[in-house]
């Protein structure tokens, strides 16, 4: 079985390129805001820093927390993600509350669909 540190930095990493994707997707493709407004630089900074900032949380804390009660502490995680991730995206991007948590959404749920199959693949196939 491959150490939980690898996995956990398999999905770190892929969860920061997915999010951030997403993001800069829905900032410049669907709110339509330009580089004038939101330099890709804030983009890439937002999205790496959101993540950076929950993720840790996801995979080391709450699931102490949950006595690793793993669909406990999964939904519990990604709620906490998606919150904080919220609120990070309103401060920084000075979004409203609502088109962050849009965003914040999103941004997770993408996350959550690509990584879980790839990460069993990693762990699987390591």
């Amino acid at each position: 079985m491959i150490p939980y540190t690898y996995q956990f930095l398999f999905s770190l990493f892929g969860t920061v390129v997915i999010e951030t994707a997403v993001l800069i997707i829905l900032v410049r493709l669907i709110f339509k805001i330009d580089q004038q407004k939101i330099e890709l630089k804030v983009l890439l900074t937002a999205g790496v820093f959101a993540n950076l900032s929950t993720i840790s949380y996801v995979w080391y804390v709450i699931p102490i927390l949950t006595f690793w009660n793993l669909p406990l502490a999964i939904a519990i995680g990604e709620i906490f993600a998606f919150l904080m991730e919220a609120i990070f995206y309103e401060v920084f991007l000075k979004f409203n509350f609502k088109r962050a948590l849009m965003v914040s959404f999103l941004c997770n749920i993408s996350s959550f669909i690509l990584m879980t199959p790839l990460l069993k693949a990693f762990i699987l196939f390591s």
